[in-house]
């Protein structure tokens, strides 16, 4: 196992990254709660407090990806009204 299949399997799960981003932006999770019950190290895939266009659409893209297309529709309508 080379150096980056280590940090993806023990120390950093892109899925988990998108998820926790997701909670904090759509479930309203505070920060601190999405990195208390992580089992991984949390990185934001882009600062939750200040995110664009690009940022909503890289998430998107994401769960197109894993076919999780409900909340694709989600992210399509929050970014809208914001």
């Amino acid at each position: 196992m080379d150096r980056e299949e280590h940090i993806e399997k023990y120390i950093f799960d892109m899925h988990e990254a998108y998820d926790s981003m997701y909670e904090v932006l759509i479930d309203g999770e505070y920060i601190d709660e999405v990195l208390e019950k992580s089992n991984y190290l949390v990185v934001f895939p882009f600062d939750p407090t200040t995110f664009d266009e690009n940022d909503i659409e890289d998430m998107l893209q994401h769960y197109v990806e894993r076919e999780e297309y409900e909340k694709c529709v989600v992210l399509r309508d929050y970014y809208k009204e914001r």
